[in-house]
């Protein structure tokens, strides 16, 4: 079933969030304006997920714009990095937390083709730093409110 998000625009990663198609029309949307007021030159602020600092984005830029610099980008999408990055930004995304097949089916979107048992034995590294809290089979971010600079920093 094809979703249409507050904008007009079809949601492309329905998985990732149901409601919104960007992190941009998500925070537009809390505001209650009128959608037509955003076209012209309208600007929002947006959390960094790799360096946490606040960045502005507008209507144009919504889909693009996760990180505040190229830097930031590069630094997150660093071998080291960049599934762990996308493991605990999964899971700042659901607080509750997710089991392993959940954490794989939403990273298929990302095309990273995760198994439930690599998501385990990866998850593993992150239990033992103290990133994740693991509760029966249930993975949760221990901060989810951090970022991606703060989440990797032990590793």
């Amino acid at each position: 079933m094809i979703k249409i998000c507050y904008c007009g625009f079809t949601i492309k990663r329905p998985l990732q969030d149901p409601d919104y198609c960007s992190a941009f029309c998500k925070s537009y949307a809390v505001t209650h304006d009128t959608w037509h007021l955003v076209r012209n030159g309208h600007e929002e602020d947006l959390k960094c997920d790799w360096c946490g600092d606040n960045f502005k984005v507008v209507y144009g830029d919504r889909h693009d714009k996760v990180f505040c610099k190229k830097s930031c980008s590069f630094e997150a999408q660093s071998k080291n990095n960049w599934l762990y990055f996308n493991y605990c930004r999964l899971l700042s995304r659901h607080p509750e937390g997710l089991v392993a097949r959940a954490i794989a089916r939403f990273l298929d979107e990302y095309a990273f083709q995760q198994a439930p048992k690599t998501v385990s034995a990866k998850m593993k590294k992150l239990v033992t730093q103290g990133i994740v809290i693991k509760e029966d089979t249930l993975y949760r971010l221990n901060h989810p409110d951090a970022c991606g600079l703060v989440w990797l920093s032990c590793l």
